[in-house]
């Protein structure tokens, strides 16, 4: 699962929408909506807010550790 999947995944199951989580993060909905499709990356202080939100540890996004 790539990192956009699993942030998804994880806000899915936390109930929470991408504007809220976009909120959180400091960011739009259409950068969560880029994130969650694998079309841009998270910078590391943007992805240190959604896993804040999210509950998780940046860590926790990546598939492959």
């Amino acid at each position: 699962m790539t990192i956009g999947e699993n942030i998804r995944v994880r806000r899915e199951k936390a109930g929470i929408t991408q504007l809220e989580l976009a909120e959180a993060a400091c960011v739009t909905g259409a950068m969560i909506s880029k994130i969650e499709g694998n079309i841009k990356a998270p910078s590391l202080p943007i992805a240190f807010r959604i896993a804040d939100k999210l509950g998780c540890k940046v860590e926790d996004f990546r598939s492959d550790i």
